[in-house]
C-alpha cells in the first residue's frame, strides 16, 4: 500500500478492511498520515473509553489494537460503531480524532459506493 500513497498532510486515506498491518498503522499515526478503514471481526480490541455519539445511534470508542503479549499498536485509535442501510452493524476505525463520528461514517459509506460502482 505504501507505494500507492501520495503523502499529503491534507489527505485522508480510506482503505479496505483487507489491509491490516498494525506496525504500518502505527507508522502512519506517527507520520501524521490520517486513515479510515473498516475492521474485521477477529481484531483484538483494548477499549480505553466508550461513549454514545449525541443525536445518533452510533457509539465511539478510543482503543488500542492488538495483543499485549504479541503485536500491539502503540497509538490510540477511534472505533465508530454504526449500522448500514440494512441495519447491519459496521465498525469503522480511524486515527483522525479531529472529525466527527458522523463524518467518519459518511467517508466510509462513500468509499463503499465507489467499490459498488466497479462491481
Amino acid at each position: 500500500l505504501d507505494e500507492l500513497l501520495i503523502i499529503d498532510s491534507n489527505a485522508l486515506y480510506v482503505f479496505d478492511r483487507g489491509y491490516v498491518d498494525y506496525k504500518k498503522w502505527d507508522d502512519y499515526c506517527e507520520a501524521g498520515i490520517r486513515f479510515v478503514t473498516r475492521i474485521k471481526d477477529n481484531f483484538i480490541i483494548n477499549t480505553i473509553d466508550d461513549k454514545p455519539v449525541d443525536g445518533t445511534n452510533m457509539t465511539e470508542s478510543i482503543v488500542i489494537l492488538g495483543d499485549p503479549n504479541t503485536t500491539m499498536m502503540r497509538n490510540k485509535l477511534r472505533l465508530i460503531h454504526t449500522v448500514d442501510t440494512t441495519g447491519s452493524p459496521v465498525v469503522i476505525l480511524t486515527n483522525d480524532f479531529s472529525i466527527r463520528a458522523q463524518e467518519v461514517s459518511e467517508i466510509y459509506r462513500l468509499r463503499w459506493k465507489v467499490e459498488l460502482f466497479f462491481n
